[in-house]
């Protein structure tokens, strides 16, 4: 079921930009999303970043929270007008426009038991991970795929997965309010630093009002920024 919750109704756009509503989906996935505990709709980092950056545009944003299979055929229908995503997730390339300035960056782990007797990898359903779902695949990894992050973590920390491969962010939140299994060690390995986008539906009505705003907003921000920089995500484009 999907959560939906308005954000913003901004003031003050360029005369020239259409004054639609717009819907951006996201997934859950803390610390960058989180679902309302009390009551629909999610809230967190991410979104934050997405309602200040549209902000001055004359549009009202709103938030659909969903899983990741959910929001790609949202995307496809144009029900949706954008996500936050990369650029290699098979599920909406061809059904969206990438944004060319990255909106962040996350940290790609592959977490693994120090013992690990199989191959066998706890992840988000339809989630690519930059290419990375493929190349584990290639490797013999045989995937467990659930619907979010937090799921995804639980599967390993329960042992009902040798590895997980997780970005920075959602492991370490998880992490924080869980000890690491006793007596059962484990080791963390960078794989990459996976820059995500804004990626804007091309059967939305809305997507040449979306695409003109983000291009205008981009203009204000030095060239080598992403519009969003966590303490572990490096702000400049490398």
């Amino acid at each position: 079921m999907s959560l939906y919750s308005q954000y913003s109704k901004a003031q003050d756009a360029p005369a020239n930009i259409v004054k639609p509503e717009i819907t951006i989906g996201v997934v859950v996935f803390p610390p960058f999303t989180l679902a309302h505990t009390d009551k629909p709709g999610c809230y967190g980092p991410f979104i934050n970043q997405a309602v200040d950056v549209f902000l001055s545009s004359g549009m009202a944003l709103s938030v659909v929270c969903a899983p990741a299979a959910r929001i790609y055929r949202l995307l496809q229908s144009g029900e949706i007008d954008m996500t936050i995503n990369v650029h290699s997730t098979a599920g909406i390339v061809g059904h969206v426009k990438f944004f060319n300035r990255p909106f962040s960056f996350l940290e790609l782990s592959l977490v693994s038991y120090a013992d690990a007797t199989e191959k066998s990898v706890a992840a988000i359903r339809a989630f690519d991970y930059g290419g990375y779902r493929g190349k584990l695949s290639a490797q013999g990894y045989k995937f467990i795929n659930v619907p979010t992050a937090l799921d995804a973590i639980n599967v390993f920390l329960r042992r009902r997965s040798e590895s997980l491969i997780t970005y920075k962010g959602p492991f370490d939140y998880m992490m924080a309010t869980k000890a690491e299994p006793e007596g059962e060690p484990i080791v963390m390995e960078r794989i990459a630093k996976v820059p995500v986008y804004f990626a804007v539906a091309n059967n939305s009505p809305n997507a040449d009002a979306v695409n003109a705003w983000l291009a205008s907003y981009s203009l204000k921000l030095p060239v080598n920024k992403t519009f969003m920089a966590e303490p572990y995500m490096p702000a400049k484009i490398e």
